[in-house]
């Protein structure tokens, strides 16, 4: 990764933002070029889509973003597009998905993101651990992303303390 950009521009009331790295790289070769974040603030909102292009030019990633604070309580709840392309790959999401994340927990509703017979489903609200960590259940079926097998219900716990 090299000449990262980084350009914002606002008037008080909304802010635009633009981050650009040309190419990053994987085992020295180029893994995605022109990845790019080009997002708005507006008050208690943030739209934030991520393209990113193969080194033919071609897009292979491009994955959209809305969040919002919490009617002004604590935490934040964002929303992912319905669609998204990954890896040259349309995956749908409902349009009902939704990650709330405050100080106490992280809860996950419909994210459902499928591809075919591809899948992953994320639904539940994360517990806090005796060690202070915080754990989170979650299920897929077949994904190309795992090789364990389909339907088994796996425990995912954190060793970063999620802070608000």
């Amino acid at each position: 990764m090299k000449d990262l950009s980084f350009h914002a521009d606002g008037n008080g009331k909304t802010a635009a933002f633009k981050l650009k790295i040309p190419s990053v790289k994987q085992y020295d070769e180029a893994f995605v070029r022109d990845l790019t974040l080009d997002g708005t603030l507006d008050g208690t909102r943030a739209v934030a889509p991520l393209t990113a292009l193969d080194s033919m030019g071609k897009e292979r990633y491009r994955l959209g973003l809305f969040a919002e604070t919490n009617d002004f309580k604590e935490g934040y709840t964002a929303h992912f597009s319905p669609t998204q392309l990954i890896d040259y790959q349309d995956w749908t999401l409902p349009e009902a998905n939704s990650v709330n994340y405050t100080s106490k927990a992280v809860t996950i509703k419909s994210f459902h993101l499928t591809n075919g017979e591809q899948a992953l489903r994320l639904d539940g609200t994360s517990k806090v651990l005796a060690d202070g960590n915080r754990s989170l259940g979650f299920r897929w079926k077949w994904s190309a992303w795992a090789s364990l097998p389909s339907g088994h219900c796996w425990r995912a716990v954190s060793k970063i303390q999620l802070v608000g």
